[in-house]
């Protein structure tokens, strides 16, 4: 929910490429993605939400070959100003360095400004495979953080997604301030491949204490673990 009321809802599609009339996908790559956020706003009488689409946001696929996806938003200070953080991919053009992106809106999320890599609060740039990562704010201190796989080589597309870390966003300089990032969890070396999975999470808040828990499905070698990892974070 934003300060003006509306409803904000991160997305990405696969465009529509009208010239050609097929799926949008300059770089061949599995699959192209934009980013987006649905706008809803509730009816007179309250039964119901009506949705309208902001801009859509595209990377040059020279820059991400798999486009944007997966986005995750938060509204900054001042008021109706967001902070959109995205999973990009070097998948087929391993040369590229791996980056999730960040754009920004000052305009409840109408139009964004043109992606640049998320970086640490002091500028310099870290490694993030393609998968999904979260903002969001502590329902008890405000404080913004920021979940996601942190590699400390360039990746290759999807892997290595490991380990899964959490860490503070300075909202000043903003970027994930360096020296708050803990793992959550890695990879265990002596029953797991490099490439195992520490994705696709969940995070439920606690409602009166300052605590999250992580929820994911372990994925190694193309196999899902039979049991989820469930693990508590104090956001101390």
């Amino acid at each position: 929910k934003g300060s003006n009321g509306e409803v904000f809802v991160p997305v990405n599609l696969h465009p529509w490429d009208s010239e050609n009339n097929k799926i949008y996908n300059p770089a061949d790559a599995f699959l192209y993605g934009d980013s987006g956020v649905l706008i809803g706003n509730w009816t007179a009488d309250k039964k119901d939400i009506k949705w309208h689409f902001g801009d859509w946001l595209r990377i040059d696929h020279r820059l991400s070959t798999r486009g944007l996806f997966e986005p995750s938003i938060t509204e900054l200070s001042p008021a109706g100003t967001f902070a959109m953080v995205m999973r990009g991919s070097n998948f087929k053009r391993p040369e590229l360095p791996g980056y999730a992106w960040l754009s920004y809106s000052s305009d409840y999320c109408r139009t964004w400004s043109k992606p640049k890599p998320f970086t640490y609060s002091d500028g310099t740039k870290f490694y993030v495979p393609a998968s999904c990562s979260t903002l969001f704010r502590s329902k008890h201190t405000d404080v913004l953080y920021w979940i996601g796989n942190v590699v400390e080589d360039n990746p290759y597309g999807n892997h290595p997604r490991n380990p899964l870390v959490i860490g503070r966003v300075d909202e000043k300089n903003f970027g994930l301030i360096r020296n708050s990032i803990i793992e959550i969890d890695h990879r265990h070396s002596e029953i797991e491949s490099k490439n195992v999975e520490l994705s696709n999470f969940k995070i439920m808040q606690h409602s009166k204490q300052d605590e999250i828990v992580v929820a994911f499905v372990r994925r190694i070698d193309g196999k899902w673990a039979r049991q989820p990892s469930w693990i508590r974070v104090k956001l101390d």
